[in-house]
């Protein structure tokens, strides 16, 4: 579990997912990031969203490292829908790298735009 302190990451409306700074590079494994338009993904291993999976090699639930042994997780859309994401507790499990974070997302931009925000913990 990372306890660290908080960082907050945004990738602004309309920018490149491909460049450095529009990705969250929290391991080597996983970097996050969104197209303009569609859910996060992960960067490493995919080079678009997969609705059912993204991000590939995370698994998600709501809720906090506090209560993790009684989360159920799952890929992130079935953890919560994109656009109601913005301020509720979730946990991202990175699970090649075996680490749980918690996360709190900002914001969700809609129309296509591909901006998100999010706060979560650091090593």
């Amino acid at each position: 579990i990372w306890s660290g302190p908080t960082i907050t990451f945004e990738k602004a409306n309309g920018v490149d997912p491909e460049l450095p700074e529009n990705q969250d590079r929290i391991t080597d494994n996983v970097w996050i990031t969104r197209n303009n338009g569609g859910q996060i993904f992960n960067i490493v291993e995919e080079t678009e969203a997969d609705k059912d999976l993204s991000p590939k090699g995370t698994l998600w639930a709501q809720g906090t490292t506090a209560e993790l042994d009684d989360l159920d997780f799952t890929p992130f859309r079935e953890a919560i829908r994109p656009q109601d994401s913005p301020g509720v507790d979730l946990v991202m499990v990175l699970v090649e790298d075996q680490i749980a974070i918690d996360v709190k997302f900002l914001s969700w931009s809609g129309n296509q735009m591909g901006g998100f925000s999010y706060q979560r913990a650091t090593e």
